[in-house]
């Protein structure tokens, strides 16, 4: 029986098993499968909320460790799927694998926004990131130069993924997950909301568990959301839409926070797919609206914009490929009747399969896919 072992830096939490598909391959019944957790190699003394504790995961905690593994393993049958950003600090562990000749797959990250590099460079002149982005440059130099082999398998999810791994031998078309949850919604015929209603994505940037991990600058929760109400209120009587609220997962929710509105855990899809309107931020999940062709705006306050900058930076740059505005709820509100948002299906056809599906797999599910690219490997 081949032998899948997936490989990260980072815990198995509910995310990375969905993205990975690590339950589906497992139930093809064609495969041994591990998940090698290194996280406290590279996030010592770090909390990770929400990690799964299956019989299949093991923990390795030095470089060492994780040599020893390997050559404890059957590597001519054994596939690695590496769930890790090639950067400066994983190359001993790249150069590891590679020295020993293991087979290698990989799952490129898509995420809502390839924001421009012009871009990323304002946003990160400061003396650590600029030093991080020259190890980071002098890492990919050391693979050009083959001290590192390129994957033996990538599964693209987009046109700008098999552009960044167009020298690869074997690259597969594949649909990036949120895309694959919204073909298995097509069918459904639930309406978790009755009636018309706008549906606001809740990117949790005041109580995300990621605002510790990364260390950001608290936002007063008081100004955020009592903006928020009141622009909701002014999207109630602009045009006449109830809205409703899907949960970022992980946040414990007031719903006095939304004005007592309906707030829905684990049904962004379905909320989407039933919407007459979609309000976001920076949140992944907009890609639903991008699927389900819904029309579409975006919020920020002046305090998002100062101390959320990248996901303000990706806020902006969503807005312009799809060709929505972006209100500043702060001050916009004031200035009488929103405009209805329109829909630019030749912006949002282009924004799918750049970041999402190819022609070629957007009417089928990825895992038959995933499972028999492993198998031929």
């Amino acid at each position: 029986m081949k032998k899948i072992i997936y490989v990260s830096i980072s815990p198995l939490i509910p995310f990375i098993q969905r993205y990975l598909r690590i339950q589906e391959v497992i139930d093809s019944g064609f495969f041994e499968v591990e998940y090698w957790d290194l996280s406290t190699i590279y996030f010592k003394g770090s909390s990770f909320p929400g990690a799964l504790n299956k019989e299949y995961v093991r923990r390795i905690d030095s470089l060492v460790a994780f040599k020893n593994r390997l050559t404890n393993e059957d590597l001519t049958g054994t596939v690695f799927v590496l769930q890790v950003y090639f950067e400066w600090r994983v190359l001993s562990l790249y150069h590891i694998m590679s020295r020993l000749g293991c087979k290698t797959a990989n799952f490129p990250w898509v995420t809502n926004a390839d924001i421009p590099l012009s871009i990323r460079i304002i946003d990160n002149i400061r003396p650590k990131k600029i030093l991080r982005a020259c190890l980071n440059m002098s890492a990919l130099a050391i693979k050009k130069m083959g001290f590192v082999k390129e994957y033996d398998l990538v599964f693209a999810a987009g046109r700008s993924n098999r552009e960044a791994y167009k020298n690869h031998d074997r690259i597969v078309n594949i649909n990036y997950l949120d895309y694959d949850q919204y073909l298995a919604c097509l069918g459904t015929t639930n309406r978790f909301v009755q009636g018309g209603y706008c549906v606001f994505l809740d990117e949790g940037c005041v109580d995300n568990p990621n605002v510790k991990t990364l260390k950001l600058e608290r936002m007063d929760p008081d100004k955020f959301y009592g903006a928020l109400r009141r622009f909701f209120d002014h999207i109630e009587k602009s045009f006449n839409l109830k809205v409703v609220i899907a949960a970022h997962p992980g946040i414990p929710y007031d719903r006095n926070i939304f004005g007592n509105r309906d707030i829905y855990e684990g049904k962004t899809c379905e909320l989407v797919k039933d919407a007459s309107m979609v309000i976001s931020q920076s949140s992944t999940a907009t890609s639903f609206a991008v699927f389900y062709k819904k029309p579409l705006l975006f919020v920020y306050t002046d305090e998002y914009a100062l101390t959320r900058r990248v996901s303000f930076r990706t806020l902006e740059f969503l807005a312009h490929e799809l060709g929505a505005r972006a209100y500043n709820i702060d001050r916009d509100t004031v200035f009488g009747p929103l405009e209805a948002p329109v829909i630019d299906h030749v912006l949002y056809d282009d924004y799918m399969y750049k970041s999402f599906t190819s022609k070629e797999t957007q009417h089928k599910s990825s895992k038959e896919i995933i499972v028999a690219s492993l198998m031929e490997l």
